[in-house]
């Protein structure tokens, strides 16, 4: 979930990159679902929240994992189809000015 600040993005910042280089290398750039072996620089694996910070999550090394780009499509898809049903699911508010029974 990218956010605009004046043309940047949340995946823009220095403290992100940071971390995504941090977790690629801690991984060994390689896809911890289907075990696909990246390269350094090619950009066919990514750093990817275990958590979404739309759902919590932090950006710390502990919430990122290292995803080929297939694998981080479906694991965003998912995450995307769950935050529209959790968007169905809120409770009906009732309006501020109808009077309570």
């Amino acid at each position: 979930m990218a956010w605009a600040n004046g043309g940047a993005t949340r995946t823009t910042t220095k403290e992100h990159r940071r971390w995504a280089k941090a977790v690629l290398r801690r991984d060994g750039y390689r896809c911890v679902d289907c075990g696909y072996q990246g390269t350094a620089g090619k950009g066919d694996v990514n750093a990817d929240h275990q958590t979404p910070v739309a759902f919590g999550g932090t950006t710390t090394l502990g919430n990122g994992r290292t995803r080929c780009v297939p694998c981080h499509k479906k694991k965003t898809g998912r995450e995307a189809a769950e935050g529209r049903r959790r968007r169905r699911q809120r409770p009906a508010q009732r309006h501020p000015g109808i009077p309570v029974d």
